[in-house]
This record gives structure tokens, C-alpha cells and sequence, in this order.
């Protein structure tokens, strides 16, 4: 049960991480935002126009845009950094038990 409260907690805390970051990096470098968005363009025209049937192609279209994709890309690296983060210090903390 705890394994799951720990991915629970860290799932939430990176929605809120990756939101913070993402706001700090508009902030305080929005050549940097400017170019992950961008980026992101990119990805949105690859995926929606990789020859999809239209009557999927059009929801793919809907549903994806470009600050969604650049915002989970803060939040899966926000994840990362907080499971390696709570690696290392799970490790400290009970590895000197073992």
C-alpha cells in the first residue's frame, strides 16, 4: 500500500513541479519557452500527420497541442527528478541498514 501512496504523491507532486517550472522558464527565459514550443509544433505536425484515418487524425488534432505537449514534458522530467531524488535519499536512509 505504501508503494502506492509513494507513486500517488509523486504523480501530484510533479503536476505541480512541472507547472511551477514551466512558469518559471516562460518567466525567466522565453527564448528558451519559445523554442520548446516550437519543438513541440514539430511533434504536433508529426503525429497528426502520419497518415491517420480522419476520423481519428481529427480528434489527434483536437486533443494535442503544443503547450500540452511542452507542459508534460516539464512534468516528466519533474517526475525524474523527484524518483531519483527519492532514490538517493531512500538509498542513504536504508541502505546503511543493509
Amino acid at each position: 500500500m505504501s508503494r502506492v501512496i509513494s507513486a500517488t504523491f509523486t504523480i501530484f507532486i510533479s503536476f505541480f513541479l512541472g507547472a511551477l517550472a514551466f512558469a518559471f522558464v516562460g518567466v525567466s527565459a522565453p527564448e528558451l519557452m519559445e523554442s520548446l514550443f516550437d519543438g513541440a509544433g514539430y511533434i504536433k505536425d508529426s503525429i497528426s500527420q502520419s497518415g491517420l484515418d480522419p476520423q481519428y487524425n481529427v480528434w489527434v488534432r483536437f486533443l494535442i497541442e503544443e503547450s500540452q505537449i511542452v507542459y508534460m514534458g516539464f512534468v516528466i522530467g519533474t517526475r525524474i527528478v523527484i524518483s531519483v531524488v527519492f532514490a538517493v535519499i531512500a538509498d542513504l536512509i536504508f541502505g546503511a541498514e543493509r
